[in-house]
């Protein structure tokens, strides 16, 4: 059935994008008190691991002790014999002096005299207390492919809430633990888990480290390690975003639907506002779709007219449960069908009347989505993508007389990419300004806007690359921290590097630069940046560099990629000519396991296409599901992208 067929092949492309992240080894960095040294533990496979500590301002890393000598004392010591690879603590701490470390397990810890290599039980030292120290903000998980289990107890007086933080950053909870609770989560090492009280007050967060244990009390809570944070696009396209509530934000009123219609109350009366809500043209079903300005003066409302279902209809042949066919039926709009729409209506709540907006400027949408206020409260800002998406524009509408304007009109013949986060970009940049994306070069890039005068300022970025998506807006130093693909002449130009850039489009810098698709977590303020790339037949390799001018600090780890694919041939990147003759086409091929280099297979083009994105993977995996199934029929696998992307 095609319908499950779309819904098994995106879904499955997810995973594999998922896959695709977490592949690689998580390296965590763990830094001294002063900031100049850290310490991370490198997962050698089944268990094994070695101990690593980096100079950051000698530029080395280096052997934290030597492995093989505290073996042999732990296992005098203990009693016991003790592999150099499987030493019995997983954590270590630095002291105030560089000839000693502390050694930490669960419930043990140890002083390492680095000169005698004499170790004793260290003293003052609460193994299960300083196993973990909770951090706040929360951060993304760090991708591995190394499962473990976390042991949680909630020595705490109420539940609480126990949330995943994805590769992304978004939240998926997973449930509370109960006042005296434990709790065996499933999890992967380096992964970011976040702390929730009853009341949904942020508690603290852990990174899950190999067989964790954390124990939640009172101590562990007021123990909490607060990371500064700079100012990130996030939190700043937050400052005048729009509020969605039904009450307004002086509390006075509150906006409610009534047989179709838009009305406000308080505590002694309700005002009807619209007047031409009906069933099919509605204001809203349960709650009202509405912006309230931060001053409570004006009241934005959204007005839904719904359309009917457009069925298509599919024969399922040979159903598992029947002999006979079955009609399979799901709405999907095709060209030219009519589409639900959203109509804009603006009120005054001083004279409880709507002020006429002209609709000229967006009459056939796609979509139309309220973006913000402005600072003053008197205008606020529409994003409007027009159907056939050949037209995107940024509207501003003033609450004084309704009127319209556009600041941003942006036009195609062809198309316009509006999913994509890095082609869809509208930032506030504060002062007046607008970061806008643009492929009106033939190339993605971001232009500075005025938004009074709807001119451009200058462009940011410009060259034959394009911008993939941002990082960071750092207002502060006028900065913008973006991930761009084609900047390395003589590489895959699908390869993700970490760039920086100004306002102005002064100070332009590649701050990554291996032969491989890049991903990066910042350190100490992000005044470094762990930067791990690799390539489908390469893995990982891990740096550490500097922020501000991506020089390389150290290798921090390289995985020998011969030991991470071990099973099958590697699967293999290639680069030929489009049809064209002129345009490069990059691809990779799997093979069958058995593959035969003296027998003929046939060959299956795995394509998902578009012209919105690239799908043909680029970092290391090990594993390629139904490609991989694909090929151990019989079959040669490749995937390639089209020439649009």
């Amino acid at each position: 059935m095609v319908k499950t067929l779309f819904s098994g092949v995106l879904a499955t492309f997810i995973i594999a994008t998922l896959v695709q992240s977490a592949c690689a080894q998580s390296i965590r960095l763990n830094w001294s008190e002063d900031g100049h040294r850290c310490w991370f533990r490198s997962n050698d496979g089944d268990g094994a691991g070695t101990f690593f500590v980096i100079d950051a301002a000698n530029r080395s890393r280096a052997l934290a002790f030597n492995h093989k000598k505290v073996a042999n004392v732990l296992s005098k010591l203990l009693d016991k014999k003790i592999a150099s690879t499987r030493l019995p603590f997983d954590r270590i701490s630095f002291t105030s002096t560089k000839d000693q470390i502390i050694l930490m397990s669960r419930k043990d810890s140890w002083t390492l005299d680095l000169k005698s290599y004499e170790i004793v039980e260290a003293e003052g030292v609460n193994a299960e207390k300083s196993l973990h120290r909770l951090f706040l903000p929360p951060r993304k998980s760090a991708g591995s492919d190394e499962s473990t289990h976390v042991n949680i107890e909630n020595r705490l007086d109420q539940p609480v809430s126990l949330i995943w933080i994805g590769l992304d950053g978004s939240e998926r909870g997973y449930g509370k633990i109960h006042p005296g609770a434990k709790r065996n989560q499933h999890t992967f090492v380096g992964h970011t888990w976040l702390l929730k009280s009853s009341t949904g007050s942020p508690l603290g967060c852990f990174e899950a480290m190999s067989d964790d244990v954390i124990v939640l009390d009172a101590d562990a809570v007021s123990d909490v390690r607060v990371e500064k944070s700079p100012p990130d696009k996030q939190r700043q396209g937050q400052r005048n975003q729009p509020n969605r509530s039904p009450r307004s934000p002086d509390g006075k009123w509150t906006a409610f639907v009534q047989d179709d219609n838009l009305w406000i109350q308080n505590l002694k009366t309700e005002i009807q506002l619209s007047m031409d809500g009906t069933d099919g043209n509605s204001y809203g079903s349960r709650s009202p779709d509405v912006r309230w300005s931060a001053d409570s003066k004006f009241i934005v409302a959204f007005q839904t007219k719904a359309v009917a279902d457009r069925m298509v209809h599919l024969i399922e042949s040979s159903p598992k449960d029947q002999l006979q066919p079955k009609l399979q039926s799901y709405n999907y709009r095709k060209p030219g069908d009519e589409l639900s729409t959203q109509t804009l209506h603006l009120f005054s709540l001083s004279s409880k009347e709507e002020i006429p907006i002209s609709h000229s400027l967006f009459d056939n949408p796609w979509s139309l989505k309220f973006h913000s206020w402005s600072d003053s409260g008197d205008r606020f800002y529409l994003h409007y993508n027009e159907r056939g998406h050949q037209t995107l524009r940024v509207l501003e509408v003033s609450v004084a007389n309704g009127k319209v304007q556009s600041i941003i009109d942006e036009t195609s013949k062809t198309f316009i990419q509006y999913s994509n986060a890095g082609k869809s970009v509208f930032e506030d940049l504060g002062n007046d300004e607008i970061l806008w994306a643009s492929e009106r070069s033939g190339w993605n890039h971001l232009y500075r806007y005025s938004r009074s005068q709807g001119d451009i300022l200058n462009a940011v970025t410009s060259g034959d690359w394009n911008v993939k998506r941002i990082e960071k807006i750092d207002q502060d130093a006028s900065q913008i921290w973006f991930f761009a693909v084609g900047v390395h002449p003589g590489q895959d130009p699908y390869h993700e590097h970490l760039c920086r850039v100004n306002f102005d489009g002064s100070n332009f810098h590649i701050l990554t630069e291996g032969d491989g698709t890049h991903r990066v977590n910042f350190e100490q303020n992000r005044k470094y940046f762990i930067d791990t790339y690799s390539r489908v037949d390469m893995a990982p390799v891990t740096e550490l560099r500097e922020s501000a001018t991506g020089e390389l600090v150290c290798e921090v780890h390289t995985e020998e990629t011969s030991k991470r694919f071990p099973k099958r041939r590697l699967t293999e990147r290639f680069v030929a000519k489009g049809r064209d003759g002129k345009i490069d086409i990059w691809g990779i091929i799997h093979w069958p396991l058995d593959f035969d280099p003296d027998k003929k297979y046939p060959v299956v083009e795995n394509i998902y296409a578009g012209p919105h994105d690239h799908h043909v993977p680029k970092s290391f995996r090990v594993r390629f599901g139904h490609q991989h199934r694909i090929a151990d029929t019989g079959m040669i696998v490749v995937q390639i992208d089209g020439m649009g992307t």
